[in-house]
């Protein structure tokens, strides 16, 4: 599977008035010249800068104040890197290059040293995904199945999921432990996360990252089985504009998140269709959601693959609405939604969609 990194908060930054305790950004950032640097927040629609300062002889500041501390991302005007850290309502120095500002440190925020923390804990599981990724991406195109079967990324994905558990259980007072619980979304059930929220500091409990995270496990809670499939409209990649309750009602639909860029999409995909060759004259139907965000890759992978169904995608890549709605965090993912538009079961292993969906067909008396 291909995650999403979880950059969705909604802080609030408070330009600071005189007097009024804030922050203090102080930046220094080699090879810059004299360019603007962005402060931005992360939002369900991507960053959205909020202020901006001009580079002079390497060194920049900003000033605010927040309510309690939260994630920025910080980047530089012509390049494309960007650092995301944790503001507090502190003194903090920002040391950095414009060729690897990710890479910059941070000094004077206990909240971004704890996110430091985690983060030197599974930069090491996040390398060898990545590079287990690239292998299977260059196996599948040469045809080595010997390495494709090889490829195990769920246990080192368990790995991570340990390590953030861990990590959120020894730091209940960490502002930066709802942010993280909330890349754990694709990883553990609603049960799960209200548990592990229940054991944060009533301080953390203020703060906007638990709100999003509260309300992101109602958004969870609602997309169990049992409950309708949100409707959608978006655009098919024949240019047609698709609305998914004028297609239910005749047969179970299979909505299935993907992406061209999608290396573990593969097999997934190469499933889905064998298996709407099998069922498409039973009833089923297919609806792919593309996390894309060029369309030529899109609709190539669309006719290489032989996606003989209805396509959409608003070329948004994760901010995809659909994606949003549906509370799609890694991909591939699926939703098997029966006649009545009611979600019948949702996962990430295409394997057992066969069963799924042949139940679904029995119940309904198409097989």
């Amino acid at each position: 599977m291909i995650r999403k990194l979880i950059c969705f908060l909604m802080p609030v930054l408070i330009l600071s008035c005189d007097g009024d305790p804030g922050f203090v950004l102080n930046g220094q950032l080699s090879g810059a010249g004299n360019i603007y640097v962005y402060l931005a927040r992360p939002g369900p629609g991507g960053a959205e800068i909020i202020d901006s300062a001009r580079v002079e002889d390497g060194s920049f500041r900003f000033a605010g104040r927040l309510e309690t501390p939260e994630p920025y991302i910080l980047s530089a005007k012509g390049y494309r890197e960007q650092k995301l850290f944790f503001l507090e309502n502190e003194v903090i120095s920002f040391t950095g290059s414009t060729d690897s500002i990710h890479c910059a440190v941070i000094d004077g925020s206990v909240t971004d040293s704890e996110y430091s923390e985690y983060e030197s804990m599974i930069r090491p599981l996040n390398r060898r995904i990545l590079t287990l990724f690239d292998n299977h991406h260059d196996a599948v195109y040469s045809g080595d199945n010997v390495i494709i079967e090889s490829v195990d990324t769920e246990r080192i994905n368990s790995d991570i999921v340990s390590s953030a558990l861990r990590f959120v259980r020894e730091h209940p007072a960490s502002f930066a432990s709802p942010y993280i619980l909330l890349s754990l979304q694709a990883d553990l059930s609603t049960d799960s996360l209200d548990q592990l929220t229940g054991i944060l500091a009533p301080g953390v409990k203020t703060s906007s990252q638990y709100q999003i995270l509260q309300q992101s496990i109602d958004r969870m809670r609602s997309l169990e089985p049992g409950n309708p499939a949100p409707d959608f409209t978006q655009p098919s990649h024949t240019g047609t504009s698709f609305r998914l309750s004028e297609t239910t009602g005749d047969g179970p639909l299979l909505i299935y998140f993907w992406a061209s860029w999608c290396s573990s999409c593969t097999d997934a995909t190469a499933e889905i269709a064998t298996l709407y060759r099998r069922y498409q004259g039973s009833g089923l139907k297919v609806v792919s959601v593309s996390l894309d965000f060029s369309a030529s890759d899109w609709i190539d992978a669309v006719k290489r693959d032989s996606m003989e169904w209805v396509n959409v995608s608003d070329l948004e890549l994760w901010d995809n609405s659909v994606a949003v709605r549906y509370n799609v965090t890694e991909i591939p993912f699926f939703y098997l939604v029966d006649s009545d538009g009611v979600i019948v079961a949702r996962g990430d292993d295409a394997s057992l969609l066969d069963s799924l969906i042949l139940a679904e067909l029995r119940k309904q008396g198409r097989r």
